[in-house]
C-alpha cells in the first residue's frame, strides 16, 4: 500500500503538529510495510520535518513536490492530509488531492474559536475569516467527493474535538476518534534518567514541570501566581521553598515569553521559576520522569500531547478538565483542575500532589499497561492502518 502524506509543510509552523506528524511517520515505518511518501510545497520546511526523524526512519521515506502528485496518482492507494488545524494556514492546494483518491483527513482542533485569547478585534476577525474559508473548502470538497465517489474519513484526537468539528465545521463526512500516540521507546516510565543533565538545571532539587508553546491559551500566568502561593506556603509552614518550577518553552525569544519573564522577575521568583529552551525528546523524557509532577492548566486542548508524554513517563499530572487528554482519556490518573482561571484551585491541586506524590505515582505505575494501550505510538499507528485499509476497500 502506498500512502501519501500531503501538505506536510504545515506541521513546520505548529509545534504540536510537528510532534504528531513525526510520530505518525515513525509509527508507519516501524509497525507496517506500507510505502510512505511525503508531499511538500516548501523543501526547506520539509527538511525541518525530516530533521526530527532518525536516519533509519528517513531511509524508508520517499518525497515529492505536490505538483508531482499527478504523475504517480495511479499508483497511490490513499492520500492522508495529516496536519489540518481548522481556521489556520488555509491553502486551497491542501484540498485538491481529495478529489483524486480515497482520503483520510486529520483535524487537530479548532481552539482559536473554542477558546479565543486574542489581544485585538482585528486578530479575532482574522481567525474567524480563515475558519470560514476552511469550512467552505471542506463543504466544496464534500460535494466533489460525492461526484467522484471516492471515500473520505476525518480523524480527530478526542471526542470533544469530534463534537466541535460536527458543530462548527462539517457533519457529512464520517469522523473517527484516534488518540495521538506518544513514542513509547522514548517516553517510558521504566527508562533510565539522564541525572547529570537534570542536575545541571536543578542542582538535585525536586521540581514541578510545565512544557508548552507559552501562548495565552496555556494559562501560564495563572500557574505562576498559583506557584507563588505554593512557595509562600512552603516557606511559612513547611520550612522549605526550594522546589522550583521548570518551564520548558519552544521559543524563548517570543514576545510572550518576554512578558512572562518580566512577570517572574516582578514577583521576585527568579530562581524559583526557571525557563528552559526546547529540548530534544530524550532529554525532555528525563525531565518528565524526574519531576514531582507535570502541571498543565490550559484553557482548552483538543488533546494535550504533553499530558500523555508525562503519564507515559510515569509522572503524576495536574491538568485542566478542558484538556481532553486529561478529562476523557486519562481521567483516572490525572488530578483535574475544574476551573483553570481559579488561581487558588491550581495552588490547592499542586499542594495536594506534593503531599500525596507517592500514592499518585504508584497508581500510575500500577495501571501503566492501560496508559500504554491508550497513548502509545504503536496503538495510534495500528488504528490508522485499520482506517487506511477500510477507506481503500470502500474506494
Amino acid at each position: 500500500m502506498i500512502i501519501v502524506l500531503t501538505d506536510v509543510d504545515l506541521a513546520a509552523k505548529i509545534h504540536s503538529l510537528r510532534i504528531y506528524l513525526s510520530n505518525l511517520i515513525k509509527g508507519l515505518v516501524k509497525y507496517s510495510k506500507v510505502e510512505v511518501v511525503l508531499a511538500y510545497k516548501d523543501r526547506l520546511k520539509l527538511s525541518y520535518i525530516m530533521s526530527r526523524l532518525d536516519e533509519r526512519i528517513q531511509e524508508h521515506i520517499n518525497t515529492l513536490h505536490v505538483f508531482e502528485l499527478g504523475e504517480m496518482i495511479k499508483n497511490i492507494d490513499i492520500i492522508h492530509i495529516p496536519s489540518v488545524f481548522a481556521g489556520a494556514y488555509v491553502n486551497p492546494l491542501t484540498y485538491i488531492p481529495l478529489l483524486l483518491k480515497p482520503a483520510v483527513i486529520t483535524i487537530h482542533g479548532i481552539s482559536p474559536l473554542r477558546a479565543p485569547t486574542f489581544d485585538t478585534k482585528l486578530a479575532n476577525i482574522k481567525w474567524h475569516t480563515l475558519f470560514s474559508i476552511t469550512k467552505t473548502f471542506f463543504n466544496l470538497a464534500y460535494i466533489f467527493k460525492k461526484l467522484t465517489h471516492y471515500n473520505t474519513i476525518i480523524v480527530v484526537p478526542s471526542n470533544s474535538a469530534k463534537v466541535d468539528i460536527e458543530k462548527y465545521l462539517i457533519r457529512q463526512i464520517k469522523i473517527i476518534v484516534i488518540n495521538h500516540g506518544v513514542d513509547e521507546e522514548i517516553f517510558n516510565a521504566h527508562s533510565p534518567i539522564d541525572t547529570e543533565l537534570v542536575y545541571t538545571f536543578t542542582n538535585g532539587r525536586p521540581y514541578f514541570l510545565h512544557v508548552s508553546n507559552m501562548s495565552p491559551l496555556k494559562n501560564v500566568i495563572a500557574l505562576i501566581y498559583a506557584y507563588k502561593k505554593l512557595l509562600n506556603k512552603m516557606k511559612t509552614f513547611m520550612h522549605s521553598k526550594d522546589v522550583p518550577l521548570l518551564v520548558i518553552v519552544h521559543d524563548v525569544k517570543s514576545s510572550y515569553v518576554y512578558k512572562i519573564t518580566k512577570l517572574i522577575n516582578s514577583l521576585s521568583l527568579k530562581g524559583d521559576i526557571i525557563l528552559l529552551s526546547e529540548l530534544d525528546n530524550r532529554a525532555l523524557a528525563s525531565f518528565y520522569r524526574n519531576a514531582l509532577a507535570y502541571i498543565h492548566p490550559s484553557l482548552y486542548e483538543s488533546y494535550g500531547y504533553t499530558i500523555a508524554e508525562a503519564l507515559m513517563s510515569g509522572t503524576p499530572v495536574i491538568a485542566s478538565r478542558y484538556s481532553s487528554c486529561a478529562s476523557e482519556v486519562f481521567y483516572k490518573y490525572v488530578v483535574l483542575i475544574d476551573n483553570p482561571l481559579d488561581i487558588n484551585e491550581i495552588y490547592q491541586k499542586i499542594l495536594y500532589v506534593y503531599n500525596n506524590h507517592d500514592e499518585i505515582k504508584d497508581n500510575i505505575l500500577k495501571n501503566y499497561n492501560d496508559i500504554l494501550m491508550k497513548a502509545s505510538l504503536k496503538t495510534m499507528t495500528l488504528k490508522y492502518l485499520n482506517i487506511y485499509s477500510s477507506v481503500v476497500e470502500r474506494g
